[in-house]
């Protein structure tokens, strides 16, 4: 039969755990930061080729028609601009989601005061 001190945990082991938790909700955190800033970049590219197709067209010209006009450039500027605010979307929601569920700690292990939102 086990005494008690073979099933107590040692303070530094629980640290430790503490600080790899923080760690993976980091490095998750600053990947929802690349997807956001991917996004945007992505959906910025398409703009400019949606821009770009659109001045290249006479005045009257609406997105239907461009679209037939264009043929396969069109839509790949179109779907550009999807993919993009699809990634845009997605790394909010993760990097919203691991903000709202970490608590980041002070050295003793205790919580930082966040304020408030």
């Amino acid at each position: 039969m086990p005494n008690r001190t073979s099933l107590a945990i040692s303070q530094g082991s629980i640290f430790d755990s503490a600080a790899e938790s923080q760690r993976v909700i980091a490095q998750t955190r600053e990947r929802g930061r690349w997807w956001i800033l991917s996004g945007w970049v992505i959906t910025m590219v398409g703009a400019f080729f949606y821009c770009r197709l659109l001045f290249a067209m006479d005045g009257e010209c609406d997105m239907p028609e461009l679209l037939h006009r264009t043929g396969v450039t069109g839509w790949a500027a179109l779907l550009l601009m999807v993919v993009g605010v699809a990634f845009w979307l997605a790394g909010n929601l993760v990097f919203l989601k691991d903000a709202l569920n970490s608590t980041e700690c002070e050295p003793d292990g205790t919580p930082k005061n966040q304020g408030t939102l």
